[in-house]
């Protein structure tokens, strides 16, 4: 059984490596030609989606809820309800705004400047999972769906795994650097919104 200091450090390494991931990866002929390292890759090198799905992962592991399968349950069925809406032709409005709005407050959620109980955030979730998902959905070129979407939900549950992770171990050690945490993406989500 792995111990919760291996946990932390793998958790750490996912994040490292996909913050130096070069995002042009992702669009490569090379990478394009298989559909599941495509999709595996699309979460991790938009530096957008990967806090997104940290900051779920990081605020689902500070709440102390009875059944913690919700958040996960909300993320992911909703991620891939926006996917399949984006490749059917419903695609949302200001996608890219909504995105970095989500980064915004889930930051803000994280940090605990917004204190949401989960009856509302777990809608407002749902909202800028669909949102993530039609992202997704909009920029799936030549991959095969089944393929990419499996590859995009594998990446989905690492990065919402090494957050929760993160949030735990952190919960338990150092509880001020969750403000800290949450601050830092809250960040990134303002400079998305203004660039």
């Amino acid at each position: 059984m792995r111990t919760t200091s291996t946990r932390f450090k793998s958790s750490l390494a996912l994040i490292a490596g996909s913050l130096i991931a070069p995002s042009a990866f992702a669009h490569s002929n090379l990478l394009m030609e298989s559909s599941l390292i495509s999709g595996l890759l699309h979460p991790l090198t938009g530096i957008d989606h990967l806090l997104a799905l940290l900051a779920v992962g990081f605020w689902a592991g500070q709440q102390q809820l009875k059944d913690n399968r919700l958040v996960p349950f909300t993320l992911f069925s909703m991620l891939l309800i926006g996917f399949f809406l984006a490749l059917n032709g419903l695609m949302f409005p200001a996608i890219e705004t909504g995105i970095a709005v989500s980064v915004l407050v889930l930051g803000l959620m994280v940090s605990k400047v917004i204190n949401l109980k989960s009856v509302v955030a777990l809608p407002l979730i749902a909202v800028f999972a669909i949102y993530h998902g039609s992202a997704h959905g909009a920029e799936l070129g030549s991959a095969g769906v089944a393929a990419f979407a499996s590859g995009f939900m594998l990446s989905t549950a690492l990065l919402f795994g090494a957050g929760k992770t993160l949030a735990d171990q952190i919960n338990r050690t150092i509880p001020k650097l969750n403000a800290w945490a949450g601050t830092g993406i809250a960040l990134f989500g303002a400079m998305f919104l203004v660039a």
